[in-house]
């Protein structure tokens, strides 16, 4: 890779301020209803919303990742080197997705129970923390490598 070339860096940015931005309204509408003493069908339903998009936003955060043409694909190209550690990091991803669907049930079977509500936000904490883990090593990672190959 030459000096100054900068792989998929807006899209990548714009992908992630996405992904972000959806965690971020999904975690305020969960901890709106976990924080009220008796859910009423307002709040519930808008983090319904604000889940099934974060659902969405991930799923194709994921594409944007693991397409021929996508983002890896590009960190390869540049940096062959890190393939192994982006093949480990892009084998998460079917995990991450399984528990993002656990707690989009748990959102859509919770109703209006508080009890199911603290379950839902102990899920979705969970969930965020290896989300966060998993998009700090991919950036580790892709860092390293493009300023190594640079």
């Amino acid at each position: 890779m030459t000096a100054g070339t900068h792989i998929g860096e807006g899209d990548r940015v714009f992908d992630h301020h996405e992904l972000n931005r959806a965690v971020s309204a999904a975690a305020t509408r969960v901890e709106a209803v976990e924080a009220e003493s008796s859910p009423d069908v307002p709040t519930v339903h808008a983090a319904e919303q604000a889940i099934e998009r974060l659902v969405s936003t991930l799923e194709a955060h994921f594409r944007f990742e693991e397409s021929a043409t996508g983002f890896f694909a590009e960190v390869i190209g540049a940096a062959p080197r890190v393939s192994g550690e982006l093949a480990e990091l892009r084998s998460q991803h079917p995990e991450l997705a399984r528990q993002m669907a656990e707690v989009a049930e748990g959102v859509r079977s919770a109703g209006l129970s508080k009890t199911s509500w603290q379950r839902v936000a102990a899920g979705f904490g969970a969930f965020v923390q290896e989300l966060e883990r998993h998009e700090a090593a991919e950036d580790a990672l892709v860092a390293d490598a493009l300023l190594e190959d640079a």
